[in-house]
């Protein structure tokens, strides 16, 4: 080996975000109402698997409490309301900016919402599949009365009646046009008490999927172009047959 070819490989030892990165281009989105225990799945996933957590509601609750305002938002007024939209767009700006950024390394992302808006939901799947990315969805499921429990019990409330009910109806009535959108790609959890083992296997099934061969042609071009050690080894062609299942 040249002393080129150490030296750029001593680079590119020091560089363990983007073309090598076990997550790349993989895209996960992160659907389930308030109190259905997203945050807790999002980082269980995330950690330690090389996935970049996109999370809006983090930023919100930082321009809160900047603003001093009330994590209830549940006993907001017309004008605490209006504020407290001023400074959620502003979180999305925030995050919007972060997926951008993660997104030239083709990094593997979880994006948390809540999987009310399929338009919206349709539109950033094609998107990313155009950059290259296969797209996944994990759906938490809870009973909407574990929802509102949960809800009344953390600092940064919803209202029931105008957000968490209607947000849980919609993603009931969501849940064919999921099934449709990810067909294999999506996992449904049922966040419950007691339910660490099929948290446990999600995570096993996504830490399969962060490692699975990239297949798709604009993801294979762009390893190539990078040079990345994938690309010296080989990019395999089609998709797998089965998707990996939940333990």
């Amino acid at each position: 080996m040249s002393s080129l070819s150490i030296l750029v490989e001593q680079i590119r030892a020091l560089l363990p975000e983007g073309v090598d990165d076990p997550a790349i281009f993989k895209a996960i989105f992160l659907a389930g109402a308030g109190g259905s225990g997203k945050g807790y799945v999002g980082d269980s996933v995330a950690r330690g698997l090389g996935f970049r957590f996109i999370d809006t509601d983090r930023a919100l609750v930082h321009y809160l409490k900047k603003a001093k305002l009330s994590l209830d938002m549940s006993q907001y007024t017309a004008a605490q309301t209006q504020e407290k939209d001023v400074l959620r767009a502003k979180a999305k700006r925030l995050t919007g900016r972060l997926q951008q950024s993660h997104e030239k390394g083709r990094l593997g992302l979880i994006i948390d919402g809540t999987g009310r808006d399929l338009n919206r939901m349709n539109r950033e799947k094609a998107r990313l599949e155009a950059l290259g990315y296969d797209t996944y969805m994990i759906l938490v499921e809870v009973p909407l009365d574990v929802a509102i429990e949960r809800n009344s019990s953390r600092k940064r409330k919803v209202d029931v009646e105008t957000v968490l009910k209607p947000t849980w109806e919609k993603i009931e009535k969501n849940k064919p046009f999921f099934k449709r959108m990810f067909g294999k790609n999506l996992f449904i959890v049922k966040n419950v008490k007691g339910n660490s083992e099929r948290l446990a296997g999600v995570r096993k099934a996504i830490a399969k999927i962060s490692h699975l061969p990239v297949t798709n042609p604009v993801a294979k071009d762009w390893i190539k172009a990078q040079g990345g050690r994938r690309a010296a080894k080989g990019v395999t062609h089609g998709s797998p047959k089965h998707s990996p299942k939940m333990g």
